[in-house]
């Protein structure tokens, strides 16, 4: 099993920025991702990024991925991690599928769900007039 030197929790934005920022360090990393993206990959246009007038969420995310892995970092898609613990001077990270990373840092890069209104049709409407910031 290897060991890395830095675990990222969450692949959306900040948890891609953290994967990046590893790999540029030196360090051996690996962002594990339940939804890759997170929220930005459901928007239908960014115009608040900077250096990037105007793209879809799941071409930025696309951008965020390709980034990182040119850099080295491992990219472990679709899968929730269920614990965390800390063992041997560092820490452990199981996932819901059984599989087991060890690392000397973790850091978790969650993010935030969206608070909706519960309205009438607001989800059938959402990036169609419904939008979230």
């Amino acid at each position: 099993m290897e060991r890395y030197d830095l675990i990222v929790i969450g692949s959306g934005p900040a948890g891609y920025a953290a994967g990046i920022y590893g790999t540029r360090f030196g360090m051996s990393t690996v962002v594990l991702g339940e939804e890759p993206g997170g929220q930005v990959s459901e928007s239908y246009k960014i115009e608040n990024y900077p250096g990037v007038s105007t793209v879809n969420g799941s071409d930025l995310v696309t951008k965020f991925k390709e980034h990182a892995e040119s850099l080295g970092a491992e990219l472990v898609d679709f899968q929730r991690m269920t614990k965390v613990r800390s063992s041997d001077g560092g820490f452990v990270v199981e996932m819901g599928d059984e599989t087991t990373y060890t690392g000397k840092t973790v850091i978790f890069a969650t993010g935030a769900k969206k608070r909706t209104l519960g309205l009438p049709n607001e989800e059938k409407f959402r990036g169609k007039g419904v939008s979230y910031c």
